[in-house]
């Protein structure tokens, strides 16, 4: 009995560990109940952990956060970042907006309509946006259904209890790259009662000629908290300071700059843009280049961007060069940009390779380069406009607001 029973286990063994497994689900219609779930959400709030693990030129680079989004349409923003070495805290009503950096004890607070160029435009709905764009990624699942496979249905832990997911295996390729693009690998945890995520895995891998140019990029995040359309208490937009901060017109990084010592050259670089277009820093001598250090979930982004482009159309033909670096996905910058009317260029950073030798620690970053090639203005987050009007003007713009 034993000898014939064992074939039969063993078959059934080796079928478990080549993972061949049915489901009653279809992969549309799972998706569909995704989109469905994240879709037209008025109100929700996200607590996450991320794990980033970068491999590039044999160098292997980890980094932590946690990260908390809230929201509450149409004006209601809460986001506070946290690693190792800093916290990040940024929150809107429809009143005020204010931005707390907690390795400074410093925080700025602004008008959330305030006319001065900090909040350009609608300033409640592109902060509103910021987390919005969140929420969002997963309501489109559904236009990646072709590349998609049901996995297996499994357990996972989720806010103290146990929960049946769905594993989705989904495979994007971004085509910007003209030299191969950059291949993004998901897999989500999709909890099989409420059909929300609760842990993806990306791996993205970009295409190269040789392996050691090819930049290798892992990003676990781990969901421990999903509220959708549920009330949330006023006083989570409200700001109340930590003891010992202090309110300032913009973030001084003298402390900072001490640790790092002055570094006035600009590092070289080069990288393409989300049309594949190559972009190198040393080509542009003779002429100033304004960068930004940006992300699709920053909240203060979301405010300096305008001011940006502002300056970008009105000196891009009188020698100024003004560019943005996002580290994130190319498609997350992509659906973040495709509603929004900017025109410098984008430039994708993937792993952050470029952030790290400006030794970027948070964003917005604005680094401002001479024509000799030297970094002359540097600044992190909100209320920097003067500052920096300030330089421009010193390198021969004038930078008198007319509008």
């Amino acid at each position: 009995m034993l000898q014939r029973t064992f074939p039969f286990i063993l078959t059934l063994w080796i079928a478990s560990s080549q993972n061949f497994f049915s489901s009653d689900v279809k992969v549309e219609d799972l998706l569909e109940k995704v989109r469905d779930t994240y879709r037209d959400l008025k109100s929700y709030r996200f607590e996450a952990n991320f794990l980033t693990e970068t491999t590039a030129k044999g160098k292997q680079e980890k980094i932590e956060m946690e990260v908390s989004l809230a929201i509450v349409k149409p004006a209601r923003v809460r986001v506070n970042i946290k690693d190792e070495r800093k916290e990040i805290l940024s929150i809107s009503n429809e009143q005020t907006t204010w931005v707390y950096m907690d390795r400074f004890k410093q925080y700025v607070k602004k008008d959330t309509l305030q006319d001065d160029g900090a909040a350009s435009g609608a300033g409640q709905s592109e902060l509103t946006a910021m987390v919005d764009r969140f929420a969002d990624a997963y309501a489109h699942l559904t236009e990646h259904a072709g590349n998609a496979t049901v996995l297996r249905e499994e357990k996972m832990e989720s806010g103290g209890s146990s929960v049946w997911c769905y594993v989705l295996n989904l495979v994007t390729l971004y085509k910007g790259d003209t030299e191969g693009g950059i291949e993004t690998e998901r897999t989500l945890w999709i909890d099989k009662n409420r059909f929300v995520v609760l842990k993806e895995v990306s791996h993205t891998e970009t295409k190269a000629a040789t392996p050691e140019a090819a930049l290798q990029l892992m990003r676990t995040t781990v969901f421990n908290r999903v509220d959708l359309n549920e009330p949330l208490p006023p006083d989570l937009f409200v700001f109340q300071p930590p003891e010992g901060a202090r309110q300032v017109e913009h973030f001084d990084l003298r402390p900072v700059a001490a640790g790092r010592g002055d570094r006035s050259e600009a590092p070289d670089f080069s990288l393409k843009d989300l049309d594949g277009h190559s972009f190198r820093l040393k080509s542009q001598r003779g002429k100033a280049v304004l960068i930004e250090f940006w992300a699709s979930w920053c909240g203060p982004c979301r405010f300096e961007m305008p001011i940006v482009e502002k300056l970008h159309r009105r000196f891009q033909h009188k020698g100024l060069v003004v560019i943005g670096i996002n580290d994130e996905d190319p498609e997350a910058a992509q659906e973040f940009l495709q509603d929004k009317d900017f025109t410098f260029p984008m430039l994708v950073d993937v792993g952050g390779e470029v952030g790290n030798i400006y030794e970027v620690e948070a964003i917005p970053t604005l680094v401002l380069i001479d024509q000799e090639g030297n970094i002359v203005h540097r600044s992190v987050g909100l209320g920097n406009e003067r500052e920096l009007r300030e330089s421009l003007k010193k390198m021969g713009f004038d930078t008198h607001d007319r509008s």
